[in-house]
């Protein structure tokens, strides 16, 4: 967003949000049948983990990320990190983008490594309270509406009798904050809209290219050249903080820090998309000599 007092009354709205939404889905739980999660952890998060062969030091370092896509490779280059290694007796990396993660992760300060956008980071207060701290950024984005067919209009009666896609997770601001308050803007309601909500912004452009839908929201990536065209997206905001890489420091790790940092940094080489182009936040000094 544009400006910090955005950010964070966009932050608090969320924070009341995931509060609000927590409550109920535990009290929907009980009344199903099913025992509310107290350990702090969330019942459908997935994750995965390796222990690192012959520690002595029973720490464990977890990580928190939205895309399982990032799950797998991330695992296997920490659990090889010789400074982990030495730190650490397990590596755990847990994936999801429920609302009542960024309270479970961030607000109890579960999470060692965490990817989250800086707004929920603010309202969480996780950097006074947990002492997190930025070591990565992603770029910052523009978000838009995009049609397979022509450029979506801004105007309430364009979007009656159209199917939208959306991304399910109430915190992703291009996928479904922003394009929410853009209808409620436009005097929609977005109940009566017709929605077809998807995990990811991967399945959101499979939707639209299969013809699925008629409209999804999202951002503008080099890749949709082939697929999609320029001439059909319309902009909702412009210069969007970009996602950031926060670690947890009780101290002044700096080995940690930079080790974390070169992983992710060599990991991002490996992706395609926005996941590809990462920029250090923490400046590591290069050791003596090199």
């Amino acid at each position: 967003m544009t400006a910090l007092t955005d950010y964070r009354a966009s932050g608090w709205l969320i924070v009341s949000f995931l509060l609000l939404f927590s409550a109920v889905s535990m009290t929907l739980g009980m009344l199903q049948g099913e025992a509310p999660d107290l350990s702090g952890r969330s019942l459908l998060s997935l994750s995965a983990q390796c222990e690192i062969p012959g520690a002595v030091n029973r720490d464990m370092f977890v990580v928190h990320i939205p895309e399982e896509a990032l799950a797998a490779p991330l695992l296997e280059k920490l659990c090889q990190n010789p400074v982990i290694v030495r730190q650490f007796g397990t590596v755990e990396v847990v994936w999801g983008y429920k609302v009542s993660d960024a309270l479970e992760f961030l607000g109890k300060g579960l999470a060692d490594l965490v990817m989250t956008n800086e707004n929920i980071m603010q309202a969480l207060m996780g950097e006074p309270t947990h002492n997190y701290h930025a070591i990565l950024q992603y770029p910052s984005y523009s978000a838009f509406l995009l049609s397979n067919k022509e450029k979506p209009l801004l105007e309430k009666s364009y979007y009656i009798g159209k199917t939208l896609g959306l991304l399910s997770s109430p915190t992703s601001r291009s996928g479904h904050i922003l394009p929410k308050r853009l209808f409620n803007t436009l005097g929609l309601d977005v109940d009566e809209l017709d929605i077809r909500y998807a995990s990811s912004h991967a399945e959101l452009r499979n939707l639209l290219a299969a013809g699925e839908v008629d409209i999804i929201s999202t951002y503008w990536q080099e890749a949709d050249e082939k697929a999609f065209s320029r001439n059909y997206i319309t902009p909702i905001r412009e210069n969007i903080s970009g996602a950031r890489w926060y670690l947890k420091l009780a101290q002044r790790n700096t080995d940690l820090v930079c080790a974390v940092q070169d992983d992710l940094i060599s990991l991002s080489r490996t992706m395609n998309g926005y996941f590809r182009d990462v920029t250090p936040v923490w400046q590591c000094e290069s050791p003596e000599g090199q």
